[in-house]
């Protein structure tokens, strides 16, 4: 079914969050987030991404975008081929690719309010679009960020007692800092618990990524996340670790998973709606993970609302093994769920929590996204705002 929209309106909107969460490659607070609301037919779909200006991989690959890029391409460029004429969601992504080279989040932007927009028209979830659910639920994982040790082991703690089963802790900056959480998390939680050392690109050189790989394995970890950056430099640590590798900052592109399948050069694919361009190029990376028979998990940048069920969707309708993945338990004030686990900020500008238990978030089959957006909050919110319309964008 094509539609033809008429308008993209962009919004950025500023939250606080709840304590600072940060890691090796991000040099500012997070809390700002792009949304976009697409309009035509009637009908209208929502998007968002959480622009990062300093993250990537080696050699300025895969640079970094910011609101203010994401939503400057949008308007100047994505827009005016959404008005070009009527298409169909997977038309979207060679279209967008045919005005911009790279860009993959203003790109999703646009793709998540587009399938949202689909979604919505037709009467489906999202995941039905994508070939329907292959599961009922999301296991998650908690993100813990660069905190000194006791702040790291005590922020885990109280995530376990919330019920998830994974933690993610962010490192690379000190690696005896980082095996040392390791090591006490894994003695305080027991075996029972999956603990993911993120490094993100932190242990340059060989010598020293392999070592560092080694006492992360004798501590307890059960997988390191991009010790080094570049596909080259993963494939020889992974050629001789003991301890299964992640590949996320070297992940972005269906082209990208091709070559870590083909070189052998990680266990686990690292998937982004968001870093793949959209929602339609993060499942192909999804199936490319099932065809190799590799696991993936379903990671973002801790998106609010919209972008998160973006993931969500991915990851219901993903034919791969999928591990705990870090994404929030997303819940407007007053309606949270959990007092750690999967909670980054305080807030939201959807109107109701999604579904957790037993440390998943669970299953939305209404249509589209499966959110409603809570008007109020974007304006409470908005620090920033742009319309495009058809005929005078």
């Amino acid at each position: 079914m094509r539609f033809q929209i008429e308008s993209v309106e962009t919004i950025i909107v500023r939250l606080p969050p709840r304590t600072d969460f940060r890691w090796l490659s991000l040099s500012r607070p997070l809390g700002e987030f792009v949304l976009v609301r697409i309009s035509g037919e009637g009908v209208e779909g929502w998007g968002e991404v959480v622009g990062l200006r300093d993250w990537g991989d080696a050699d300025g690959r895969r640079h970094g975008e910011t609101p203010g890029t994401i939503c400057s391409l949008a308007h100047e460029y994505l827009a005016p081929t959404l008005f070009d004429g009527p298409l169909t969601v997977g038309e979207l992504p060679a279209r967008l690719d045919e005005v911009v080279v790279g860009n993959p989040y203003a790109k999703a932007l646009i793709d998540i309010a587009f399938h949202d927009l689909t979604g919505r028209a037709l009467g489906v979830p999202v995941h039905a679009l994508l070939g329907g659910r292959t599961r009922d639920a999301v296991p998650v994982a908690h993100m813990i960020g660069l905190m000194d040790e006791d702040e790291a082991v005590a922020e885990g703690r109280a995530a376990i007692v919330d019920g998830v089963k994974a933690l993610q802790v962010k490192g690379g900056r000190d690696a005896v800092r980082d095996a040392t959480v390791i090591r006490r998390l894994r003695e305080e939680l027991g075996d029972g618990v999956l603990l993911r050392l993120d490094a993100n690109g932190g242990y340059p050189g060989r010598v020293n990524a392999k070592r560092t790989l080694e006492a992360l394995a004798d501590a307890g970890a059960d997988l390191v996340e991009q010790p080094l950056l570049g596909i080259a430099e993963l494939e020889a640590a992974h050629a001789t670790s003991s301890v299964p590798i992640v590949a996320d900052e070297a992940c972005w592109t269906p082209g990208d998973a091709l070559e870590l399948v083909r070189r052998r050069a990680a266990d686990v694919l690292s998937v982004y709606v968001g870093k793949a361009g959209g929602i339609a190029r993060a499942r192909e990376i999804c199936t490319i993970a099932r065809a190799a028979g590799l696991p993936h998990d379903l990671n973002g940048a801790l998106e609010l609302g919209i972008g998160n069920a973006a993931n969500l969707h991915v990851a219901l309708s993903s034919p791969a093994q999928l591990l705990p993945s870090v994404i929030p338990i997303n819940a407007p004030t007053g309606s949270a769920q959990t007092m750690t686990a999967g909670r980054y900020f305080e807030d939201d500008i959807v109107t109701a929590p999604f579904i957790y238990r037993d440390g998943c978030l669970g299953a939305v089959d209404t249509p589209g996204l499966g959110v409603e957006v809570d008007f109020e909050k974007v304006e409470h919110y908005c620090v920033d705002r742009h319309l495009s319309t058809k005929g005078t964008s």
